[in-house]
């Protein structure tokens, strides 16, 4: 589970957009139905890294590099995105964002443990 900012809530994906920022979601900061928390954090697990991430989004905790919570820099802060609507849509564009091949799972409920910040 995370700490700190939850900066996205019912984020949706159609599979296509280059990066999270693209997808449907509410408004930066607006937790909408997400647990204070953390509990609901989202997380992914990708498939095999084929370029560089130039986005403001990292993956934590996870045991290799292409998995991990979901974490995204905002306004200069980084914050987590909450799993409520999260699907593999979501994933596949996180991976994709990050330079993976694909994704592999797409997690729920802060499954990568806590992070403090």
């Amino acid at each position: 589970r995370g700490i700190g900012k939850i900066w996205l809530s019912q984020v949706s994906c159609g599979g296509h957009e280059l990066s999270v920022e693209e997808c449907y979601h509410r408004s930066w900061g607006d937790r909408y139905n997400c647990a204070v928390d953390h509990a609901r954090d989202a997380g992914v697990v990708c498939a095999e890294n084929v370029a560089d991430n130039p986005y403001k989004i990292r993956l934590l905790n996870g045991a290799s590099e292409s998995q991990g919570l979901v974490d995204i820099g905002f306004r200069n802060a980084w914050g987590s995105v909450s799993s409520n609507s999260w699907d593999s849509s979501d994933g596949e564009v996180v991976c994709r964002e990050l330079g993976f091949e694909g994704i592999l799972a797409t997690t729920y409920s802060g499954a990568f443990g806590s992070v403090y910040r």
